[in-house]
């Protein structure tokens, strides 16, 4: 059975380079006066994939480079189209650390990212200009963002200076209130109890991997966690899904340069967008972030004291149901990292504090 993150369109990356080449071909030859200056036949590169899309490389003639996005199964289109939508926004706020949209395969009208006149890419009457094998699904070209992800880096970050500047983008990107996205809900529901079941769902995942000793103080955790009650967050717009893969950061000075992937983003607990990296970073990394985020630096207030429990709580639960995502297999999900911060936070009795 495939899972849930590999392609249904039964096309390879080859194919998939070969149609979008003919699309970017009839995109660049159209008379729209923002249509792309690509080459005569575009250099189309496979580049990296996340869960739910194949991305490529093209650069233009000014070496300007273009990451086309492809998705892996239909179900990823409408996501994509929400992306597009809260980079528009973020292009309005003029917020520099995500991506721009370049082009997309749908057109909303005469759909154009932020205030510019870039096209759509359409494709014939149904929204595919194609005159050869149209790609099976809509795809978007962003801008590039320069660097390597922390995914590369985890064990060279400097967390305090990190941090601050996480602290800082969070409070820019928590600040925007983006249209066409739904309404904001007045509140949102944390329970404890509902995060756990992925963590039982991996505890089977964990005795291959780690010592006795650590899976018992997962499994302290998770009956702490059980008894715990809900409780009602007041949402901001969150990204949702700020895995390390997701951050670029410069290496210098740790300062945030981009976020990428905002399809999951939503109206959400403030929590879910510090969770992982501070699971991953540990505690001089979440205590500068919610320094720099909050109101009154280092101040002990109430609301920062309730975000960063639930940030912990969050955190451990996705790193440890990690282990058993990476045991399949999943894209930019490593084992051993995964199975190392485990470990390290069972030393450190993060667990202990959950």
């Amino acid at each position: 059975m495939p899972e849930p993150w590999d392609p249904d369109h039964g096309l390879g990356r080859a194919e998939l380079a070969a149609r979008l080449t003919t699309s970017l071909e009839k995109l660049a030859e159209s008379s729209h006066e923002d249509a792309p200056d690509f080459p005569e036949t575009p250099d189309v590169r496979w580049f990296d994939e996340g869960w739910d899309c194949d991305v490529f490389v093209v650069p233009d003639r000014n070496e300007t480079r273009w990451l086309c996005k492809v998705p892996k199964r239909s179900n990823v289109q409408p996501w994509l189209h929400r992306e597009a939508l809260v980079l528009k926004a973020f292009e309005e706020a003029k917020l520099g650390f995500v991506p721009s949209v370049g082009w997309t395969s749908w057109s909303e009208g005469d759909w154009r990212a932020g205030n510019s006149t870039r096209v759509a890419a359409r494709e014939s009457q149904s929204g595919r200009m194609s005159s050869g094998p149209a790609l099976p699904y809509d795809w978007m070209a962003i801008s590039f963002v320069p660097g390597v992800p922390l995914l590369h880096r985890l064990d060279q970050v400097d967390p305090v200076r990190l941090g601050r500047s996480y602290g800082d983008v969070l409070r820019e990107v928590h600040g925007v209130s983006p249209g066409g996205i739904g309404e904001r809900p007045a509140l949102v529901t944390f329970d404890p109890s509902s995060l756990i079941t992925s963590v039982d769902s991996a505890i089977d995942a964990l005795r291959r991997h780690v010592a006795s000793d650590v899976v018992v103080q997962v499994q302290r955790m998770v009956e702490r966690v059980r008894e715990r009650r809900s409780e009602e967050v007041a949402p901001v717009f969150i990204h949702g899904d700020l895995f390390p893969e997701h951050v670029f950061a410069d290496p210098e000075t740790w300062n945030v340069i981009g976020l990428i992937d905002w399809a999951d983003s939503s109206w959400g607990d403030p929590a879910a967008d510090f969770c992982l990296l501070g699971w991953l970073l540990g505690d001089r990394f979440l205590d500068a972030a919610m320094d720099s985020y909050c109101a009154r630096p280092a101040a002990m207030s109430e609301a920062r004291v309730e975000l960063r429990r639930r940030a912990v709580v969050k955190g451990a639960v996705i790193g440890i149901h990690d282990i058993e995502v990476a045991e399949k297999g999943a894209p930019n999900v490593p084992l051993r990292q995964r199975i190392e911060v485990l470990e390290r936070r069972a030393r450190e009795g993060w667990l202990e504090r959950v």
